[in-house]
């Protein structure tokens, strides 16, 4: 169950760190199943769910609940958010 979880300011390079990952364990470990979990994958749109309080605890229960869906022992999983 092996989660990695990039965390940083906007524009820090968290997105490119995530693609070098990916890339890195495609070319190493072509027989591990790679799940990245972004605003994108999540069709959620960033200037809204930071917009007030009550939208951003929305948004950590939607990451929550991403993340656990997707864990499992044979599944690496990318978390690309904050």
């Amino acid at each position: 169950m092996p989660l990695i979880s990039l965390c940083g300011g906007p524009l820090t390079g968290k997105t490119k760190a995530t693609e070098a990952i990916v890339a890195y364990v495609k070319q190493n470990y072509p027989d591990v199943e790679i799940q990245v979990i972004n605003f994108e994958t999540l069709k959620i749109n960033r200037n809204v769910a930071y917009q007030d309080m009550n939208n951003e605890k929305k948004l950590n229960g939607i990451l929550r609940t991403a993340v656990e869906r997707t864990l499992t022992m044979k599944r690496l999983v990318i978390l690309d958010c904050k």
